[in-house]
């Protein structure tokens, strides 16, 4: 197979090969290619050719070194020890490539493209060679057997797989191929692949360190004591930076009691050098007006920071709303809402796993990650003079909505 590296703006290719024989038990296989000069900055895409088909392909790494030597991370590069993104579209996928025995069971052969395990049951999604053709399909798990949907491939006795079997987890799973010679059969051994978590750029903590080192005065919003986790962090900020805790119900750390659709009615415009709020904005009504209003109680070149999720359970109930994305975050604390962009990040991955195990989209929801927290780090370039926003309510229904939170800790 060969593994191709462009670089985007200049068209300019490295390739290295290696032979799919040399890859066991779905093994890291580092590939290397000559150096490009001068790539700190710069988007690369990267495509792979395989005789196992072009759904299928490896996990590919990449070490910083004397050559250039990649590791795709989870969709990025890392060149020289500066990160590189990498858009969706060119992320590979992995696929069991091992070779396998195939007189011991009759010729049949099989490679995996997607597959997931709960605690309910497995996904698997691939292909099979036969000596003649494949009929029906079936997963076999100890005492459970499920048929598997089929398709013809391109070649003689090529079909393609996919389906979902309930089943007790770790028991063993085999492949039924009925053919007109027929029963063939072979055990799956699952691709094993390490939980390896992606560095992260530590967006608060650096957020910290900047309004330490820069601002006098900080805002955090929802800075309450709200369930058992809760903690403070006042204690995180000098002594010189004056913390004022704000939050829509009374509690520990919360100095002032307000709705944050309205911060202008407790606090003075531009009265404070930076602010924050952590997992706060899935529950306002209305973020789109905590963003103006935020942005008017700031000074100018104040320091924001917001951390949400993208993908979460619901909690704190009925006061749940939304979920984001980094583009959302994007606009509402980018150039549109008077911010300017420092840094965007999306981490701690969560694989969501569905009821509903028939469909396609759903089966294969598994198989991509959502992100659990998604962050912004922002400073304002431009004042916002008033909330021009939207879908205004009444300021008193607003506020009685605002304070409709469990009372006991939830989360």
């Amino acid at each position: 197979m060969e593994l191709s590296i462009t670089r985007t703006a200049t068209g300019q290719t490295k390739t290295a090969t290696i032979d799919a024989a040399d890859l066991v038990d779905n093994g890291l296989v580092t590939l290397r290619c000559g150096p490009f000069d001068s790539c700190a900055g710069e988007a690369f895409r990267m495509s792979l050719r395989s005789p196992a088909g072009p759904d299928a392909c490896i996990a590919v790494f990449l070490t910083p070194g004397g050559d250039l030597e990649a590791r795709l991370v989870y969709g990025e590069f890392v060149l020289d020890g500066t990160r590189i993104a990498l858009p969706h579209e060119w992320l590979v996928q992995t696929v069991d490539l091992r070779t396998l025995d195939a007189d011991a069971n009759g010729g049949l052969t099989y490679s995996l493209t997607q597959w997931w395990v709960d605690r309910f049951g497995v996904f698997l999604e691939g292909s099979l060679e036969v000596p003649s053709v494949a009929t029906r399909v079936r997963l076999l798990s100890a005492d459970a057997v499920g048929d598997l949907s089929i398709e013809t491939g391109r070649r003689a006795g090529e079909c393609h797989f996919s389906g979902y079997l309930a089943c007790r987890p770790g028991e063993v799973l085999t492949l039924l191929a009925d053919t007109p010679d027929g029963t063939l059969s072979r055990r799956v051994a699952l691709p094993y692949e390490p939980l390896v978590p992606p560095p992260s750029p530590g967006l608060f903590p650096k957020f910290i360190g900047l309004v330490n080192q820069e601002k006098h005065s900080v805002l955090g919003v929802e800075s309450r004591k709200s369930n058992l986790y809760s903690v403070s962090n006042r204690a995180h900020f000098l002594p010189h930076v004056r913390f004022v805790g704000f939050d829509i119900l009374a509690g520990d750390s919360a100095d002032v009691v307000g709705d944050a659709h309205h911060l202008t009615r407790y606090f003075p415009e531009r009265s404070f050098g930076a602010a924050y709020s952590l997992t706060v904005l899935e529950h306002l009504l209305m973020p789109w007006r905590f963003a103006a209003e935020l942005n008017r109680v700031l000074a100018p070149g104040a320091l924001v920071y917001h951390a949400t999720h993208q993908s979460w359970p619901p909690h704190a109930e009925p006061n749940d709303f939304y979920r984001f994305s980094d583009e959302a975050l994007r606009l509402l604390f980018g150039p549109e809402a008077g911010f300017e962009i420092i840094d965007l990040h999306m981490e701690h991955r969560v694989w969501l796993y569905p009821e509903e195990r028939t469909s396609r989209p759903y089966l294969l929801a598994p198989v991509f990650p959502g992100f659990g927290n998604v962050q912004v780090l922002s400073r304002t370039v431009r004042e916002i003079h008033s909330p021009q926003v939207g879908w205004d309510v009444d300021v008193a229904r607003l506020g009685e909505r605002s304070r409709a939170y469990p009372r006991v800790p939830t989360e």
